[in-house]
């Protein structure tokens, strides 16, 4: 199960360092059921984390930053680096 929070009223929090990877099969995953499309990378980083009876919150760029956005995506970039100073842990 896949939702949404806000880095403005942050819980703790892991983010996720990751080679995007190739875009050509993309998978599709839910979050608070809108469909997203994800890279195999990713969606194997996603399986591989996934904790079998707890949830984990992650901060993921693919999924945080709207990539249509560039505006948006040049912002975030911005604040990348507090993103990942603020994690409790980085995954790589």
């Amino acid at each position: 199960h896949f939702s949404l929070a806000s880095l403005e009223d942050p819980q703790p929090y892991e983010a996720l360092s990751y080679v995007w990877g190739d875009n050509g099969s993309q998978k599709k995953i839910f979050i608070d059921g809108i469909p997203f499309a994800i890279t195999p990378t990713l969606h194997a980083a996603l399986e591989n984390l996934r904790l079998e009876y707890d949830e984990r919150i992650l901060w993921i760029d693919a999924l945080c930053i709207n990539q249509a956005n560039e505006h948006e995506r040049t912002n975030q970039v911005s604040c990348m680096g507090r993103i990942y100073r603020q994690a409790v842990v980085v995954v790589v």
